[in-house]
């Protein structure tokens, strides 16, 4: 959109009251423009399907709606992930999160949003930005640069820093199943 001004985001939203946190970033290269990858990334179907294909149970979307200039996301979903033995007494390893994610509308080439992951019934916490960048040619970058915040005394830093690598796992398949729709839908 001509004229308007980026989502001011941070590269990982706020930290408190959930620190110790963990940061990462992870980003891919698609052949498709910001609009082929941002329509796969905000479809309702596409959305529902990404996760159920992930293994995550009772894929429920809450919210698929244009806001404001852009589009607002939001889902629950039952996840189980494998625990680290020093994790099993403060966590649960199946759990229901709610996912909300926010985009801005396109400028210059660049689609922007904010999300959110929030454990239900859990001290745990992912909050993290989304940017979709026009290359030329026919590519776009796919950045996801989050924060985990795990506040449980002693060891909520511990819990975070051993989620980075299932976090970055379940980021990379979430790429690659945009990656195979974009090509199925041409």
């Amino acid at each position: 959109m001509a004229g308007a001004t980026p989502m001011e985001a941070p590269p990982c939203p706020r930290r408190s009251p959930y620190d110790p946190g963990m940061e990462m970033s992870e980003e891919t290269t698609y052949d498709a423009s910001v609009g082929e990858v941002y329509a796969v990334e905000t479809d309702e179907a596409e959305y529902l399907s990404r996760f159920a294909e992930g293994g995550d149970r009772d894929v429920e979307m809450l919210e698929c709606r244009p806001d404001g200039d852009g589009w607002l996301m939001r889902n629950r979903r039952v996840i189980t992930i494998d625990l680290p033995g020093f994790a099993q007494k403060a966590l649960k390893p199946t759990n229901t999160i709610e996912h909300t994610v926010r985009f801005g509308p396109e400028v210059d080439g660049r689609q922007e949003g904010v999300f959110t992951i929030d454990v239900q019934g859990a001290p745990v916490r992912t909050d993290g930005t989304i940017v979709f960048e026009d290359l030329g040619d026919g590519h776009t970058r796919h950045t996801v640069r989050c924060d985990v915040q795990v506040k449980i005394p002693l060891i909520g830093g511990k819990i975070a820093n051993w989620a980075k690598d299932d976090v970055a796992g379940q980021i990379r398949r979430e790429f690659e199943y945009t990656r195979r729709r974009i090509v199925e839908r041409r």
